[in-house]
């Protein structure tokens, strides 16, 4: 949900989303920031666009990453 609000947010009056893809990526053991996650958006018009989703340290509150475009 923290991706779709940042996408929406980032690029308002988008072309649809036709699918999504959530993709776990780890970071190297002894860095921060721990587990993220990057969402995929595949949009009507065939482009493809991404957004970074991360919970720094025990926060329950979600951060999101520009992976752009």
């Amino acid at each position: 949900a923290a991706a779709d609000r940042a996408f929406d947010v980032r690029e308002p009056g988008h072309v649809p989303v036709v699918s999504t893809e959530l993709h776990e990526r780890r970071w190297p053991p002894g860095t921060c920031c721990g587990l993220q996650y990057v969402q995929v958006f595949r949009l009507a018009d065939g482009s493809v666009r991404a957004i970074g989703v991360g919970w720094p340290g025990v926060s329950t509150t979600p951060y999101t990453i520009d992976f752009g475009p």
